[in-house]
């Protein structure tokens, strides 16, 4: 609609994702216009810890989903096409959870921000 231009990817394969996603950068920076990229993808776990997604998800739906984790699927198809190892994953995986581990220890030790903060960048303030 509006003569934007809308592309449909299986967002859980990474390197179509990857193709799609510098296409339309290319497009937009030709001066072509934006485009709208509709990645298909399965939310792999509940909505939040409160949520209990097996009253209304079948184990089998979960499972399935779960195969098609794009993280998992190309760490599978580098380990297979021998750009990864078994050292430089588990190595990426200890630093990608240690990023983790600083982020979340940094988040709970911030202070709580003003109430009067709440709807800062929410909105676009008015020119008058």
């Amino acid at each position: 609609a509006y003569g934007i231009a809308g592309v449909v990817v299986d967002g859980t394969d990474v390197q179509a994702t990857y193709a799609v996603t510098a296409e339309a950068i290319g497009r937009a920076r030709r001066g072509d216009g934006a485009t709208l990229i509709e990645a298909k993808v399965v939310r792999l776990t509940a909505h939040s810890s409160d949520d209990d997604e097996r009253l209304y998800r079948s184990a089998e739906s979960i499972a399935a989903a779960k195969q098609k984790d794009p993280v998992v699927r190309l760490q599978r198809e580098l380990l297979e096409q021998s750009v990864l190892t078994d050292a430089l994953d588990r190595a990426i995986q200890a630093r990608m959870s240690a990023m983790v581990d600083e982020a979340t220890e940094y988040a709970e030790a911030a202070p709580y921000p003003e109430v009067s903060t709440a709807f800062e960048y929410v909105y676009a303030k008015r020119e008058t």
